[in-house]
């Protein structure tokens, strides 16, 4: 995806194709193409929290659904896979980022609503943990990280 920048009033009016380059920046390439290193700086700076706590409630999406199928496939996986430790340290990981990047969000922008919505995420992700195993807690567990991925993508909205 390219993103071409239109010269301001300090910048030369690019007239060639090699001068209209120095105003295009590749956004997959733009450590290295762009002349505005700061805004790479800034994207990190603002979404690097959020994109960690989206990043786990990922793989914790993923854990759930990979859990079901490799139990319908293989049973003897589902001992260690549910194992009760492996879901309660993957809480106390989403409620240290969700404390960290919600935490933070609400600071900078003071909007309440994406540290609510990813509040009550990590309380329908650790009331799951109260279901005995099987098709509730695989549910209530899917919907929490759902919703708790739904606020930290507010947050992100709210921060920029």
């Amino acid at each position: 995806m390219r993103v071409l920048r239109t010269p301001d009033k300090h910048s030369p009016i690019a007239k060639s194709a090699a001068e209209r380059k120095y105003f295009a920046c590749d956004v997959v390439t733009c450590i290295e193409s762009c002349h505005d290193q700061n805004m790479v700086a800034q994207v990190w700076k603002t979404w690097r929290w959020d994109g960690l706590g989206l990043g786990i409630a990922g793989l914790c999406l993923v854990h759930c659904i990979a859990t079901t199928i490799l139990l319908t496939i293989v049973a003897s996986v589902g001992g260690v896979l549910l194992n009760p430790i492996i879901h309660e340290i993957g809480l106390l990981f989403a409620i240290i980022f969700g404390i960290i990047a919600l935490g933070k969000g609400f600071r900078d922008h003071r909007v309440l609503l994406p540290t609510v919505v990813g509040s009550v995420g990590i309380a329908m992700m650790g009331g799951a943990l109260m279901l005995p195993h099987g098709g509730a807690e695989i549910l209530w567990t899917i919907f929490g990280v759902s919703v708790l991925s739904i606020g930290h993508v507010l947050n992100f909205r709210a921060s920029r």
